[in-house]
């Protein structure tokens, strides 16, 4: 911090042309106003001021703000609300949390949360505001830095993400090595390397490229180098997904220093080499497919002149492929009604498929299957392609078949049962109507009419095809397309040809799904009347035990109240006998007659009730608790009620008097917090704003020394008390939080970074033990480091290391190089309030309470002038039976 003038702090030193505007926010008003004047010393620091996190929310909307410096308890929201408040908005504004000693907990969720300082507002007054104008003119430079730095990155970088590739800057020294000290970020995908990886060194490059393409590229940049030539290369690189085809180009420029520098891009050409090879592949494959297909394909164009035609449409005519083009369409089909009917359909929708007539070299005919096709070829004329397929022998037995299957067709008119013939690849090559009927299609598989996508287990048709049986006889289940089962029985004989061998199958299928309903409604008519003799004969002997051994009391009552029966709890409980009790109504027994009145509309409307609480009378006048639970049921022509009854009464008395207990001790402690925090929040800023007074009346009677002499006393007495509320905050939290397993080393790290001037070598092998503990336990190594700073004296290295005990246990060591504790203090080192002067003496007694919180023990055992050595041990369990460490890396660090 600046000197400080000597004449009214409420004046600005001259006009200031790089002002920087600070948002302070606090909800003290004294200590706003001591802040203001004391930064506004500085000259060129304009101070302004919000009360509260909405209001200063509000002014950075509307504002123009360098920075905040916001404190952390107030009204409403708190500093951690406003920040996150500000980066939820995206606003990056360089913030502070200015607030008292004793929170580091907020310190470390205010970094995580992007706070870009914390300072303790607590101590010297020229301290406290030195330390915090160096960090707000650091941080508001750094803070336009980087805004300037991240627009002209922005700008680049829309332009770089534009190329199609990588960008770079490729450079050949005059000693013939090369590097590249720039390349966009796409580097990775061409290379599989990063900026940084190859802005030095080419090797990274030279290792993806592959070893017989990489003497061709280091070839062509060095011809490039020596005529000065633009460079262009195609070459392979190898990355974690396979070989990529890259190609780059850049224009060389030799600068006076001897070095060739190129700028230029590379680009992944991978799927067009995929494309170039994919293409010559498909063409040979095709041409093969053209030249050995058993079908006539031939080429033409819309007139009928045709371009080409395969060898098997040769020889499917009889002719030459020059003889075909020659004969043209006309000179090769049958003009007829097909042709005619075939040129509509290809005209109108460029594909058709017929039957046509075509004529060969000797004069005979044949009939071919025509699938034909128009497209544009590369030239952008029209081209048909066509697929003749000679179809007469098929035609020929298809004539015989419908014959015989006409045959088969009036045969089978006169069956209430299906017929169909199945060939030996299952498929059905006939069928009578009513197969049809159910489902079973000519030209599809026999098992699709079932539903299913295979031949079935125990299918007959397999069977006589498989086993050659002359007979096969099953049932089978399906359900039809209205969710209805219906069963068939198949009987399937093999067809056989001339010399005996089984061509195909057929099969008679007989709906049998009303005989097996009769079938399965008698069997499950005799198996319930047998159930419900069975029943009847133990039903009765068993209730009447189970009820009367029943250790709750139950009885049996109609909907008027009149007891049928009651077991003996029941009895007991009400102070009568079964006899006592069928001679009363049930509603003697209510305390509120209403109740009954409630329980009985509870069960009309749901037909039982559960867990109903109410209040009884028994014979003997005392009222009892009871929690009741009816049911309603038909006992013939009657509707009875059954009912429990748990006395409660007890419980009841136990619960009432526990919760009156815990209410009162809700409200004493929610008391004890709320004046805690809220006394010590208030006086913290009173006590600040005193320190703050005390070095302005400093500065000005400097020349005053009783008076200096006075205020630093006063300034020494505010010091002390903030030590006291700093051990009662610590205290008030001890076994408060549920413990959580934490990593030590990284609360080892958390509390280093929360101590002011750490200095000190540390050597914390902890990291991976995790322990279970709660936020105290930074606090709580905190404490001990802050113990060695302050009274080592020649500390100058801190040890943290564990070891696993024989009991399964761990042991936590803490050593340092200094002094060491004298013998005659190591018993009460631990004791509260001890100190050997300068420490409010409740340090290292607050982390004997945290230990014994947790569980853990800790002793002292170094040798005097050798360092302190503070042995924590941990047990393998905990009161709880919980575990109390993981060892996430499987080893210990002694």
């Amino acid at each position: 911090m600046g000197a400080l003038a000597t004449h009214d702090v409420g004046c600005l030193i001259g006009s200031q042309t790089n002002v920087i505007r600070i948002l302070h926010v606090d909800d003290d008003s004294a200590l706003l106003e001591v802040s203001r004047l004391v930064l506004g010393l500085e000259g060129d620091l304009e101070v302004d001021q919000a009360t509260s996190a909405d209001e200063a929310l509000q002014k950075i909307a509307n504002g123009n703000y360098d920075i905040v410096i916001s404190d952390y308890e107030m009204p409403q929201k708190d500093g951690l609300e406003l920040l996150k408040a500000l980066r939820d908005q995206n606003n990056s504004i360089p913030f502070i949390l200015f607030t008292g000693k004793g929170r580091e907990d907020v310190a470390i969720k205010a970094l995580n949360l992007g706070a870009d300082g914390y300072h303790n507002k607590q101590g010297s007054t020229e301290t406290v505001y030195g330390e915090l104008v160096h960090s707000i003119r650091v941080l508001v430079e750094r803070s336009k830095t980087r805004k300037a730095l991240v627009e002209k990155e922005e700008t680049f970088s829309k332009l770089a993400s534009q190329s199609p590739g990588m960008l770079y800057q490729f450079v050949r020294k005059p000693d013939g090595s090369y590097c590249v000290p720039y390349t966009s970020k796409q580097i990775n995908e061409i290379f599989g390397c990063t900026p940084e990886a190859v802005r030095d060194d080419f090797s990274p490059i030279a290792k993806a490229i592959l070893p017989e393409d990489l003497e061709k590229v280091i070839k062509s940049i060095e011809d490039s180098a020596q005529h000065l030539t633009p460079w262009q290369c195609e070459y392979r690189v190898r990355l974690p997904d396979g070989i990529h085809w890259m190609w780059g180009q850049s224009t060389p420029e030799k600068l006076a220093d001897g070095r060739i520098v190129w700028s230029g891009f590379n680009t992944d050409i991978t799927e067009r080499k995929k494309a170039e090879e994919a293409l010559a592949q498909s063409e040979a494959r095709y041409r093969s497919l053209y030249e050995n297909s058993f079908d006539g394909i031939m080429l033409s164009k819309p007139d009928g002149t045709i371009l080409a035609a395969n060898p098997q449409a040769c020889r499917m005519l009889g002719m030459t492929e020059e003889e075909i083009k020659k004969a043209g369409r006309d000179g090769i089909v049958v003009q007829n009604g097909n042709q005619a009917l075939a040129l509509l359909e290809s005209d109108r929708t460029g594909r058709v498929r017929a039957e046509l007539t075509f004529k060969r070299k000797d004069g005979t005919t044949f009939i071919g299957e025509v699938s034909s096709n128009a497209f544009t070829d590369i030239n952008g004329e029209k081209v048909k392609s066509v697929l003749i397929r000679d179809i007469t022998e098929s035609k020929n037995a298809e004539d015989r078949l419908r014959g015989t299957f006409e045959i088969l067709e009036k045969v089978s008119e006169g069956i209430d049962a299906g017929l169909a013939v199945i060939d030996k690849e299952y498929n059905v090559i006939w069928a009578n109507k009513r197969l049809t009927d159910m489902g079973v299609l000519k030209n599809k598989k026999c098992f699709s009419a079932f539903n299913k996508s295979e031949v079935c287990p125990d299918c007959g048709v397999k069977k006589v095809f498989e086993q050659n049986i002359p007979l096969s006889v099953h049932e089978y289940e399906s359900v039809d397309d209205s969710g209805q089962t219906i069963w068939t029985e198949l009987r399937v004989t093999p067809l056989r040809d001339q010399e005996g061998q089984t061509i195909a199958a057929i099969e008679l299928a007989i709906p049998i799904t009303e005989r097996k309903k009769i079938e399965k409604l008698l069997q499950d008519n005799q198996e319930r009347l047998q159930a419900a003799n069975d029943e009847l004969m133990n039903s009765k002997e068993r209730y009447r035990s189970l009820f009367e051994q029943a250790p709750i009391p139950v009885a049996i009552t109609t909907l008027d109240g009149k007891v049928i029966d009651a077991n003996q709890a029941m009895q007991k409980l009400m102070g009568l006998s079964l006899e006592g009790l069928n001679n009363v109504s049930v509603e003697t027994f209510y305390e509120d007659p209403q109740e009954r009145e409630k329980l009985i509309k509870i069960i009309k409307e749901q037909g039982s009730a559960v867990d109903f609480y109410t209040q009884l009378k028994t014979a003997t006048g005392e009222i009892i608790d009871a929690v009741l639970n009816v049911s309603k049921f038909q006992s013939g022509q009657k509707t009875l009620l059954r009912t429990t009854i748990q006395n409660v009464t007890e419980r009841k008395k136990a619960e009432d008097t526990l919760n009156e207990i815990f209410e009162k001790l809700v409200l004493v402690n929610e008391k004890l917090n709320v004046v805690g925090r809220i006394t010590r929040h208030d006086v913290r800023n009173k006590l600040s704003a005193i320190n703050g007074y005390a070095y302005l009346l400093k500065k000005k009677h400097s020349d005053k020394p009783d008076i200096v002499e006075a205020l630093s006393k006063m300034e020494q007495a505010v010091k002390e008390s903030t030590k006291v509320f700093d051990f009662a905050r610590m205290y008030e939290q001890l076994g408060a939080e549920d413990l959580t397993y934490i990593d030590l080393g990284q609360a080892v790290t958390k509390a280093v970074t929360l101590l002011s001037g750490f200095n000190l070598k540390l050597v914390n092998v902890c990291t991976g033990l995790e322990v279970l503990a709660d936020s105290l336990l930074v606090q709580l190594l905190y404490n001990l480091i802050d113990n060695t700073m302050k009274y080592g004296q020649k500390s100058t290295t801190i040890k943290l290391y564990w070891r696993q005990t024989a009991d399964k246990g761990v042991q936590l060591i803490y050593e340092d190089d200094g002094v060491g504790v004298p013998l005659e203090n190591k018993s009460r080192i631990f004791d509260e309030g001890f100190s050997t002067g300068g420490s409010s003496g409740y340090g290292l007694y607050l982390v004997k309470r945290m230990m014994e919180i947790y569980g853990w023990n800790i002793e002292e055992n170094g040798e005097p002038g050798q360092g302190a050595k503070f042995t924590i041990t941990i047990p393998y369990l905990n009161r709880r039976n919980q575990k109390t460490y993981r060892n996430q890396t499987n080893q210990t660090t002694d």
